[in-house]
């Protein structure tokens, strides 16, 4: 009686544990799992298609009796938008870029020595030279791009070590002259 309790207890146990719901079909080699597979097709959202495609005809049929969206008046209004953005590009005379700064010091002897360095060596540079007590600056240059700075730099940096690239609002007319 005792043994027939026990079978019955561990029928129980196995049923329980059973997977009825998922059929899985999993091939496990050397201990990893090579493929899995189970059907999910019961969870997918099921489409009519034909209230599908009477809804794009009315998207189409929309779409050519609005007159805003005929591509002559489309190109139009892009063109007026391309217009006034250039109109402003022309006005504008300062925009962010890069300037070394090639010195910064307390000795004024050292600031006429940098800036003269640069005016004979790279004359076609923009000098920037500011004082705030007690501190000399010399910043060069309007660079568009950390790339048209680099040319620039890496000559600059084999006399003034402490020069460093540093971003600045800066004149693009000026800029556009560099070359």
């Amino acid at each position: 009686m005792k043994n027939l309790f026990v079978i019955f207890l561990v029928w129980i146990v196995a049923s329980g544990c059973a997977n009825t719901f998922n059929k899985k079909k999993t091939k496990i080699v050397d201990g990893k799992i090579s493929s899995y597979n189970e059907d999910l097709s019961v969870f997918r959202p099921k489409f009519d298609k034909q209230e599908e495609v009477a809804e794009q005809k009315q998207e189409q049929a929309t779409e050519v009796s609005d007159p805003g969206k005929d591509p002559k008046s489309v190109n139009t209004e892009v063109n007026a938008i391309l217009d006034r953005v250039a109109e402003r590009n022309k006005n504008a005379s300062e925009a962010q870029g890069y300037r070394i700064q090639l010195w910064a010091g307390n000795s004024k002897a050292e600031f006429e020595g940098a800036k003269g360095y640069i005016l004979q060596f790279f004359p076609e540079l923009e000098i920037y030279a500011s004082y705030s007590q007690p501190t000399y600056r010399i910043k060069v240059g309007d660079f568009l791009s950390k790339m048209s700075t680099e040319k620039y730099f890496s000559s600059i940096k084999s006399r003034f070590s402490s020069a460093r690239i540093i971003a600045d609002k800066i004149d693009l007319k000026k800029s556009l002259d560099l070359k």
